[in-house]
């Protein structure tokens, strides 16, 4: 056979392995949030142009939203085929990797206040808004939502405790008189405890106790004859694109080229968005408080608890929000703290404003008790955002 018939026979083998992935390729390409894509672009040439610092941020976070939708594409095609634990362990890491990346340049730039700021927006907006809106549209053709308890209980029983951690530093700096030097040494041991702390969790979720966490929980159907049910058809059109989404069938290397290429892209736009930080600062009314609570979250809120409620998967939504929170918390922050510390950077420490803290801590024991029902009703989504706002 000559060297043509066997590149022909090589083309025609690859294009009838091809053929299936097709009607998925489709989907991803059709999706409505492709067009957000444009941002992207936009993103880096208004970064390599030298653009002012409120375009630069501006289009580097609308930029981050449609590779949120690729990345949630990739892991959800991994969950199906390892599992859904290791697929809500990856989304949790996924996700909270936009925060460390972002901490990270904050910390390099010495902006520690911002840095400790958006430490505690990025967890109260994963508790209240993401959250939230996932009860929302997940709950507003249903009558009641449900997820496993014992999920909830195991975060719960996390959260405060590791919050409250988070607190005594704080605490500690304020209302005692604490030796010099004292809370920088405080604040590196509870960040130590903490990173063991969480390898338990892992061991613990993919482990030991991995059955508890697929156990299925109760589904409920939808209400055809809904008075909101236009709503939930908007969402599902937006969020869903087509109606044959197939992604569970990908292949494990597209799988894990939709999630490396949808993190390096977004890792990019973080990275400009938060170099440009201190220009934006410099030049409009923005308010570090503002920029940290509300601005910089939005970099590490992706799509995927709104999706999952909207599939009645109440227990991925569980755990890409408060879980997400617990891992921020157990994990984020204390390697946060350990390279001020390999950086010499003192000023790095668990001491934060005593307002922010506060809200984090009320918003733990709201979070804890909320969750310990085992179920969920749309109603609770006015409260939660509200919540957030006032934070």
């Amino acid at each position: 056979m000559g060297t043509g018939s066997r590149v022909v026979q090589i083309a025609a083998t690859w294009r009838e392995k091809a053929r299936p992935l097709q009607p998925d390729l489709r989907d991803i390409a059709f999706r409505y949030t492709n067009i957000g894509f444009v941002f992207v672009v936009i993103g880096f040439v208004v970064q390599y142009t030298h653009q002012s610092p409120s375009l630069i941020f501006s289009f580097n976070l609308l930029a981050v939203f449609p590779s949120s939708v690729l990345l949630g594409v990739g892991l959800k095609s991994m969950g199906h085929r390892y599992g859904p634990v290791i697929q809500a362990v990856l989304y949790m890491t996924f996700g909270n990797a936009v925060q460390l990346i972002t901490s990270v340049i904050l910390l390099k730039n010495r902006q520690i206040k911002l840095l400790q700021t958006s430490l505690i927006g990025g967890i109260l907006s994963n508790m209240h808004l993401m959250l939230g809106i996932g009860f929302l549209l997940g709950g507003v053709s249903r009558m009641e939502q449900f997820y496993n308890l014992t999920i909830a209980q195991v975060y719960s029983s996390l959260l405060l405790p590791s919050v409250t951690g988070l607190v005594l530093p704080t605490a500690t700096e304020k209302l005692a008189k604490p030796v010099p030097n004292g809370i920088i040494g405080q604040s590196r041991t509870i960040a130590i405890i903490f990173l063991l702390i969480y390898l338990f969790l892992l061991f613990f979720q993919l482990k030991s106790h991995s059955a508890v966490y697929m156990a299925p929980s109760q589904k409920t159907p939808r209400r055809k004859r809904a008075p909101r049910a236009a709503v939930d058809r908007i969402a599902q059109a937006f969020f869903h694109g087509s109606k044959s989404p197939s992604e569970r069938h990908l292949p494990r290397y597209l799988s894990c080229l939709l999630a490396t290429l949808s993190t390096t892209l977004i890792g990019f736009n973080t990275f400009f968005a938060t170099n440009s930080l201190e220009g934006l600062l410099n030049t409009t009314s923005l308010t570090t408080s503002f920029v940290g609570i509300v601005l910089l979250p939005i970099f590490t809120n992706d799509l995927e608890p709104i999706k999952a409620a909207m599939n009645d998967d109440m227990d991925m939504t569980l755990q890409a929000t408060v879980g997400k929170c617990v891992q921020a918390v157990l994990f984020v922050i204390p390697v946060i703290i350990l390279l001020g510390w390999m950086m010499g950077i003192d000023e790095m420490k668990l001491s934060f404003d005593g307002f922010e803290v506060s809200a984090l801590f009320a918003s733990a024991i709201y979070i804890s008790n909320l969750i310990m029902n085992g179920k969920s009703f749309w109603q609770v989504f006015p409260h939660k955002p509200m919540l957030w706002h006032k934070c």
